[in-house]
């Protein structure tokens, strides 16, 4: 949904989203491929979303996806959101100029307490909870795990369960088919879809790709298991901070290792897991 062209697919999915919220049904959107905002605005830490996009009337979306738990992202979403938010503000700007920004995170996990699979987050007054401070910041996480839970997904009425439904790996072939050729936006991501893997070079990019977060996976469950193991005699809290600390390079050198071995190059490896370019040309 991050490339121009893919506006239907992406209208379809936005509108489906942000249904819950009563926001007007978007009609048109404009695709910023541009997926990285430099690190020139807040300090020196960038950052790289899935899909960046502004509305007819300014609002900027953004779209995370996370696949595993790193135990940040909350306050990754909120950083992401921040950087959205400025990245347009000049020296002598109106503070009035600053858009509306909805950032989107979709989850492989669970992370809040909420039962439900999608929750919505604003700025609220304590004691007043009608009382909204501003509509500038809206955050929307959407849970994989609650919604494959979920026991009467009603892929009839609601947009977004059609969505869900497609995005599942585990659903049905039935199911698919039926939300595919109910919904066009889906049908033109499905055919999308469909379309990239015909293409050798992409398909070999997907096979990678899914080595590298299976990869990935295992190596944040050994960090896990470690700080358990360190928990069970400091406090299980403590010791899974500890055991992250202590698992990390480990499992950062068997990272690049496997991607390496998959051709990956070094200044690829280099970036997803910090290991400098020198160090990874030496690994065997």
């Amino acid at each position: 949904m991050g490339k121009q062209g893919d506006e239907e697919q992406l209208l379809s999915f936005l509108n489906a989203v942000l249904a819950k919220t009563e926001c007007d049904v978007l009609t048109s959107i404009a695709i910023i491929e541009n997926t990285k905002i430099t690190p020139d605005v807040l300090g020196d830490k960038s950052c790289i979303l899935d899909v960046r996009a502004k509305t007819a009337d300014g609002t900027k979306i953004e779209i995370e996806v996370q696949l595993a738990n790193e135990y940040n992202m909350i306050k990754r979403l909120l950083y992401y959101w921040s950087r959205e938010f400025v990245v347009n503000l000049n020296s002598g700007d109106n503070y009035q100029e600053l858009p509306k920004v909805i950032a989107i995170g979709i989850l492989n996990f669970s992370l809040l307490t909420v039962p439900e699979f999608h929750s919505t987050y604003h700025i609220w007054e304590d004691n007043n909870k009608k009382c909204k401070l501003t509509d500038d910041l809206e955050l929307h996480f959407i849970d994989m795990k609650k919604f494959r839970k979920l026991k009467n997904k009603d892929i009839e009425n609601n947009p977004l369960h059609r969505w869900l439904s497609f995005l599942n790996e585990k659903e049905s072939d039935e199911t698919i088919k039926k939300v595919i050729n109910m919904d066009s936006g889906i049908k033109s991501a499905d055919e999308k879809m469909k379309d990239l893997l015909k293409d050798k070079e992409s398909l070999i990019h997907y096979q990678k790709r899914e080595f590298a977060i299976t990869e990935y996976n295992n190596a944040l469950l050994r960090r896990e298991e470690k700080g358990i193991e360190i928990g069970e005699k400091r406090g299980i809290k403590k010791g899974i901070e500890e055991g992250i600390e202590k698992g990390r390079s480990e499992e950062k050198l068997t990272i690049a290792i496997n991607l390496k071995k998959q051709g990956f190059t070094p200044e690829t490896i280099s970036k997803a897991t910090g290991i400098p370019i020198n160090e990874i040309e030496d690994l065997q």
